[in-house]
């Protein structure tokens, strides 16, 4: 998700609605809220606001309020014609504005369409938004951005990914294929599968994103085969125990977060994967409330992990999230512990050791913080934040 400041969201609804269209809809706006006229109408423009202020606070996406435009839009028109009617007699004159004002209106508009609609080649198109500001400061999402803003590069690169999930799938051992299942980090690149699985002859990926996440639980039968997508080497090493990188994929013009990612062969579980899939988004009640409770937490689980070395009570992404809960509460020893023990438990994920780096470096522990941004450097070459923290830790040490 992402976040705008006030102006920063404000411009969110000036710029994609075609700025020429601003002082349109802003005269709707003020005509809803004050004019005697439009009293009985007034429900909308303070419907309006409510939804503004609502979404603004909430770190809405900008483009919800966008079917309200069309009522702002329409009232503020009546504005224009009328007056274009004020006019009179001079029926020469109003045939003249009458011709005049949408050549202007469209003229005016020509700079923004290239930004709003694929309206030219793409290697134009770049060259053009460079000079504008790539995403000319409308933001969708707290993602990082290359070339082309968001609502382009989300276009790019879908069908040659799930090409090269297919060149992987069909290059496995003809006696095996029909065991492997295909598995990805999230539900846009499932749905790129879903897609195209008919034209690449590939079979329903599952996800533990979004709807593919209750349809796995639903309807799939686990395998102990997969090939992955959109993970990291030590992500799917933290669930299953034989994994080869068998390829690889890149597009100039995707969103970045989309681009560079490993394909792997992966097989023999080390967990009940439908257990698995339950815990990731319902941690282990049990486990939780100890944790809470009375934080004897890692105690219990070592205890029910030496009696059954299978179990699982929680995943990666859980334990992160409540060693953060924990840091920004000022229980920065509990958020250490909570992260040593996501350490242990998933000793090849680059952001287990990310995150204790953190907590070491709120603490002060320096040495021990750089230990493990460095590490998690190692397992992730792409980790930008260990980067940054790294150079932020060198002046902090030459300070002291």
């Amino acid at each position: 998700s992402y976040r705008a400041s006030l102006p920063g969201f404000l411009w969110n609804q000036i710029y994609p609605n075609n700025i020429i269209n601003f002082p349109v809809w802003l005269t709707g706006l003020v005509l809803l809220l004050f004019s005697s006229k439009w009293r009985r109408y007034r429900f909308f423009g303070i419907g309006y606001l409510v939804l503004f202020f609502l979404f603004y606070f909430l770190g809405a996406k900008f483009y919800f309020l966008v079917p309200f435009y069309t009522i702002l839009l329409s009232v503020g028109s009546t504005k224009i014609e009328e007056f274009i009617g004020n006019f009179g007699a001079e029926k020469s004159k109003t045939k003249i504005v009458k011709i005049v004002l949408p050549v202007v209106y469209v003229i005016l508009s020509l700079p923004f369409v290239p930004m709003a609609v694929p309206a030219l080649p793409v290697e134009q198109f770049i060259a053009y938004a460079s000079e504008l500001g790539v995403d000319a400061g409308v933001k969708y999402e707290n993602q990082r951005i290359n070339q082309l803003p968001q609502h382009f590069a989300d276009r790019f690169g879908w069908e040659e990914m799930v090409s090269e999930i297919a060149r992987v799938y069909n290059n496995l051992p003809a006696d095996e294929r029909g065991e492997f299942g295909i598995v990805t980090e999230n539900w846009g690149e499932a749905s790129a599968v879903h897609f195209y699985k008919n034209k690449y002859n590939l079979p329903e990926p599952i996800s533990l994103e979004g709807w593919y996440y209750f349809e796995t639980l639903r309807a799939h039968e686990f395998k102990d085969r997969y090939v992955s997508f959109g993970f990291s080497e030590g992500e799917v090493k933290s669930i299953f125990e034989e994994v080869s990188r068998e390829g690889f994929f890149t597009n100039p013009y995707c969103m970045p977060h989309q681009n560079n990612k490993e394909i792997f062969v992966c097989r023999k579980p080390k967990f009940n994967l439908k257990r698995f899939w339950i815990v990731d988004q319902n941690i282990d009640p049990q486990f939780i409330n100890i944790l809470r409770s009375e934080f004897a937490a890692i105690a219990c689980f070592h205890d029910a992990k030496e009696k059954d070395p299978s179990i699982l009570l929680f995943s990666e992404r859980q334990i992160n999230a409540l060693g953060y809960e924990f840091l920004s509460k000022g229980a920065v020893d509990d958020a250490i512990a909570l992260f040593k023990l996501n350490v242990e438990v998933y000793p090849a994920s680059f952001n287990v050791y990310d995150s204790l780096g953190e907590a070491y470096m709120e603490n002060g522990q320096y040495e021990l913080a750089i230990r493990n941004y460095k590490r998690s450097l190692e397992l992730n070459q792409n980790n930008t934040n260990a980067v940054d923290k790294l150079k932020e830790l060198e002046e902090l040490n030459k300070k002291e």
